[in-house]
């Protein structure tokens, strides 16, 4: 319920927003304009956008909202509309996290504290490449040889993010007891196999649309002009991909920087993650001392974020 508001309230804000802008010419969003584009449009550079109207394309009418004139009350509560999002989803929730973190870090930042932020950028870093380079030849294989096969083969090996990151720590641990595998419980590499296994979509859904709007059919005419795959995949693919290459590691770098189920079952016996150690203070009741991990996380999160919107802008 509380979603699916915060998701109406955020349309209302881009509506408003773009319709009330002090410049506005006629752009279209249709159903292949992502939401990336349209938020860097309405929020990032109004400014360059002289006399925009919108017009919603709606099947396929399309209906031109006009620009009405707002009076200080109405502009009021279209800011007031505009910035409830940020407000309730991200500035309380941290102000609160920075004013708990403040008060108990010197209880929580020891010298074991260090190690447990090295610990979860190293883990989440090392899934990370993994994830991307698993994605990548995906990507070619199916690129390379578009059957049915390969295509179906991608998509049932990305269909770990609809599940539960319990359900493939158990999955995990009865595939390496059927095996015999049993002396890898507790073990690095079996917690990066599970992180792969979960979010290996998160890597491989913006490389597969990358390569299909960059690409294009270079793959065909490196391979007209005698380089094998390999030598394509190196020379063309890669160099190509580069930016959305760093996106994609930088989407699952944060996505495993957060994971707490899989981090738990599987963890090696004193391993602790931030979200391993926040989770152990707020299973004691330890709240203001969850709060340093907590916003660490967050932290860690937004400076990927801000990254990858870099990454973002030098690529458009």
């Amino acid at each position: 319920m509380l979603s699916g508001f915060i998701a109406l309230v955020s349309l209302c804000a881009v509506i408003f927003t773009w319709i009330y802008a002090k410049s506005i010419q006629p752009i279209v969003f249709d159903k292949n304009t992502d939401a990336i584009t349209m938020a860097k449009v309405v929020f990032c550079n109004p400014t360059s956008i002289p006399n925009v109207r919108l017009l919603i394309v709606l099947g396929n009418r399309f209906e031109a909202i006009s620009r009405v004139p707002l009076s200080k009350s109405k502009y009021a509560l279209v800011m007031l509309i505009c910035g409830l999002p940020f407000l309730l989803g991200f500035l309380i929730p941290v102000s609160r996290l920075f004013v708990w973190s403040l008060a108990s870090c010197a209880k929580v930042w020891k010298s074991g504290f260090w190690g447990e932020i090295g610990s979860s950028i190293w883990v989440a870093a090392m899934a990370a490449l993994l994830i991307v380079a698993i994605s990548m030849l995906l990507v070619f294989a199916t690129r390379i040889s578009p059957s049915r096969l390969s295509r179906a083969g991608a998509y049932i090996a990305a269909l770990g993010y609809a599940v539960p990151g319990v359900v493939i720590a158990l999955g995990v641990f009865a595939f390496c007891k059927q095996f015999g595998w049993g002396f890898m419980a507790g073990s690095m590499a079996l917690l990066i196999y599970a992180y792969s296994t979960r979010f290996l979509a998160v890597g491989w859904g913006p490389l597969q649309s990358a390569s299909t709007r960059l690409c294009g059919n270079l793959e065909e005419a490196s391979r007209s002009l005698g380089h094998s795959s390999l030598s394509t995949l190196w020379r063309v693919n890669l160099p190509i991909l580069r930016a959305p290459l760093l996106a994609a590691a930088m989407m699952v770098f944060v996505d495993c920087m957060k994971e707490l189920p899989l981090t738990l079952l599987l963890r090696p016996f004193n391993f602790e993650t931030l979200a391993t150690r926040a989770f152990s203070y707020a299973s004691e009741g330890r709240i203001a001392e969850c709060a340093v991990p907590s916003l660490l996380i967050v932290l860690l999160g937004a400076c990927s974020l801000c990254f990858l919107n870099r990454i973002m802008e030098r690529t458009s």
